[in-house]
């Protein structure tokens, strides 16, 4: 692995759910770690669905291996949130992992 590389700061967040005091289910963000990776942006659409633009964008990002990150979790880089859809790990060594994401941004069409 090509550890200068992995020079962009990202922290990866878990999803914490709890119940409020009038029984509704609650989502929250904690952090599960920070750490150093390289982040790169695959590609790109645009969906103009209910009067509203959805831009997605799909993004790699190559971080060390941890055993603790699954597809349930997001991370947030440079303050916008990807939510991983794949984790991969690439070789038999176990120094890195491939965490395939995808961002989602929508705005109201005006």
């Amino acid at each position: 692995m090509e550890a200068g590389k992995l020079f962009q700061e990202v922290v990866i967040q878990q999803r914490n759910d709890s119940v409020n005091s009038i029984g509704e289910s609650v989502a929250s963000w904690a952090t599960y770690a920070a750490t150093y990776a390289e982040v790169v942006n695959l590609s790109g659409a645009e969906l103009i669905q209910a009067q509203q633009v959805n831009s997605f964008v799909n993004s790699r990002v190559r971080v060390r291996v941890d055993s603790g990150i699954r597809a349930d979790m997001r991370i947030l880089f440079k303050s916008r949130h990807y939510n991983i859809i794949f984790v991969n790990e690439v070789d038999e060594r176990d120094e890195e992992m491939i965490l395939l994401c995808k961002r989602q941004e929508s705005s109201a069409n005006g």
